[in-house]
């Protein structure tokens, strides 16, 4: 995954209600106690870009997660033009092939129409890959692309793109 640099960083979860937490980053750790109905954040520091790092949440079972990278976050959203995958386009053989990215990470909500907000979704970050790049919005691919080699940070793309629907 990767966290936007020099911003605080909350991290949010579920545990026991009462339950401490403990939540451990760049050797900063927070604490916060799970509220009655379990809902727990903390916030983390700003930092400047970098990585990879380990993001470790310790509260009634432990959970770390490894390769979290620190540097530009951007929301690509919108319609069918958002929508459109790097596997549509003329390029598509030779630019997924070259992508080579490892400090360009993507995730990509699922379409499902619900009534309700959703507090989760079935989905992950993924790395920028030649096997990874066909499945990634072709206007986020070249962005993230372009944005990486001005700024020369790690880049995460949050894509939350469905075309064909009401706005």
């Amino acid at each position: 995954l990767v966290l936007q640099q020099n911003s605080p960083a909350r991290i949010a979860g579920r545990d026991r209600p009462g339950q401490e937490i403990r939540a451990t980053f760049r050797g900063v750790t927070a604490t916060a106690l799970a509220a009655s109905d379990g809902r727990w954040q903390v916030t983390l520091p700003a930092g400047p870009a970098g990585g990879p790092f380990e993001l470790k949440v310790e509260g009634s079972a432990t959970r770390t997660v490894r390769d979290v990278l620190v540097g530009e976050v951007w929301l690509a959203s919108g319609q069918s033009n958002m929508q459109w995958l790097l596997s549509q386009c003329a390029q598509a053989g030779a630019d997924s092939a070259a992508a080579d990215f490892p400090t360009i990470r993507f995730f990509t909500v699922p379409t499902r129409a619900t009534p309700d907000p959703q507090e989760d979704v079935a989905a992950g970050w993924r790395t920028l890959t030649p096997a990874t790049a066909p499945d990634l919005s072709a206007a986020a691919f070249y962005f993230a692309r372009r944005l990486q080699s001005t700024l020369a940070v790690p880049i995460g793309l949050i894509v939350s793109a469905w075309g064909g629907t009401p706005a």
